[in-house]
């Protein structure tokens, strides 16, 4: 679901700790980095209190547990060493889906505008050529219109692909 191209293409950074390190619940164990190298901002962590047994510090990550820890039964509850990944996710998705919205908002006003600009192009076409004025007055205000907002609906395109590829549900 994160790691591996298949996921969000993000990589395992740099671990804080080592086999045979004690940790606490919750302690951050590893740092989450974009495919890029830059870090994404969440962190894994420890699900229990124990010994770290063993880390696989390998990119990209193996099919399996990204690390082992010896814990002893103490009735505590055990935390999801994911959870922030879950709340990064879901700001991810949110963000994508904002930047979307403003590039349709962008979109329509520009149309709006434009419109009013053909229209009175048109008029103004009529008035001064007649019809054939008007007409071509028409059809060169809709290929500019086309041509202004064809950009914006190729993104807008992009982050409809990003969403239903990274956050199919």
């Amino acid at each position: 679901m994160y790691f591996g191209e298949s996921g969000l293409d993000l990589r395992m950074g740099e671990w804080s700790v080592t086999a045979g390190q004690m940790v606490a619940a919750g302690d951050p164990v590893a740092v989450v980095l974009l495919g890029n190298g830059t870090p994404a901002g969440p962190r894994i962590r420890a699900p229990r209190a124990g010994v770290i047994a063993a880390v696989h510090n390998r990119n990209p990550m193996p099919a399996g547990p990204l690390f082992s820890l010896r814990y002893f039964e103490d009735d505590a509850s055990m935390m999801d060493p994911f959870a922030d990944m879950e709340a990064w996710r879901q700001q991810m998705k949110d963000q994508m889906k904002k930047s979307r919205a403003d590039v349709v908002k962008s979109a329509g006003r520009i149309a709006l505008a434009m419109a009013g600009v053909i229209l009175v192009a048109t008029i103004f076409g009529l008035v001064v050529w007649g019809d054939g004025g008007a007409a071509l007055m028409a059809f060169l205000g809709l290929v500019v219109m086309l041509a202004v907002l064809r950009p914006k609906g190729t993104k807008v395109n992009k982050y409809e692909a990003s969403l239903k590829k990274y956050f199919p549900d």
